[in-house]
């Protein structure tokens, strides 16, 4: 939970239960973690080129400024204040406020939302923690036993000598 103060009012911002059932939010936090923006394009998920990568990370900077709308408006859904925005947009609006009041950039705001969620449990609340979890553990158990493989036989072999020079 953050306690953050613009055009002399303050707001909390925290994110919780309900933050979790913003579905932008989680989703938008999920293919920003999981690496799925990065690799969205990609002709080969599996083995992507340079390129990809590349064109991934610009589509993932080109985000930063919306999803940090999106998580600001989520971390307000608790806020009791009167003067707490109505919509994403008035969020927006109010971001750009506290942004100019403090010198802060979007890449600040969604390092700091991220830490925020991540003390708040968020990711645990969302369910974005097990998916991840489970999807990077199928991926080593699909990388360490890999189906319809024919297991090399081991053979004997005769060990060849060696001579050393002095």
């Amino acid at each position: 939970m953050r306690e953050i103060t613009i055009n002399g009012v303050h707001y909390t911002i925290k994110f919780s239960y309900r933050a979790a059932k913003y579905e932008d939010c989680v989703q938008q936090a999920f293919a920003l973690l999981s690496g799925a923006v990065m690799l969205s394009d990609a002709a080969d998920a599996e083995n992507p080129k340079m390129s990809d990568i590349i064109k991934g990370s610009i589509k993932q900077v080109g985000m930063v400024p919306q999803v940090c709308d999106t998580f600001f408006f989520a971390g307000l859904i608790e806020d009791k204040s009167e003067n707490k925005p109505k919509t994403k947009e008035e969020a927006a609006d109010l971001l750009i406020d506290y942004m100019e009041e403090n010198n802060k950039t979007y890449t600040d705001i969604y390092q700091s939302f991220m830490e925020c969620m991540g003390e708040d449990g968020f990711f645990e609340k969302s369910g974005i923690k097990q998916m991840m979890e489970t999807m990077f553990k199928n991926k080593e158990t699909e990388v360490e036993n890999p189906e319809n493989v024919t297991p090399i036989k081991k053979t004997a072999t005769k060990k060849k000598a060696t001579t050393t020079t002095k």
